[in-house]
């Protein structure tokens, strides 16, 4: 895993996407006390509380190929230019893939992995 890199987790339910700077700091959107985009914010989490199963959960780097896709060093800067922001248009995997590649989808969650595929790294 580099920095810049877009990467999603298993939570069981839903997958979870954002954006690896380090082992401290994942920029992604979180969950407001409803689970409502209205109450969701950009905020950034350690690698362990964003996969808080570790390498035992499933992580994967999302690859977007054949598209087009910003220098990791501006990916982390659009991701970070949006921490403490409530974007309610758009949704977790469209939150990394407009920070990945200026695009968001048209708005259903999973479409952003049409234009990407994601790997398993770890074991």
């Amino acid at each position: 895993m580099r920095s810049g890199d877009h990467i999603c987790v298993d939570r069981g339910t839903f997958m979870d996407h954002g954006i690896y700077v380090s082992r401290e700091q994942v920029i992604h959107i979180s969950d407001g006390p409803l689970r409502d985009n209205k109450d969701s914010v950009i905020c950034s989490a350690t690698l362990d509380d964003f996969a808080p199963g570790g390498w035992n959960s499933w992580v994967g780097v999302v690859e977007y190929r054949g598209h087009p896709h910003y220098s990791y060093l501006e990916v982390i800067r659009r991701a970070k230019s949006q921490l403490g922001k409530h974007r309610h248009d758009l949704n977790r995997e469209q939150f990394a893939t407009w920070c990945a590649t200026g695009e968001s989808g048209s708005g259903e969650e999973g479409e952003a992995r049409g234009l990407a595929s994601a790997r398993l790294i770890g074991s």
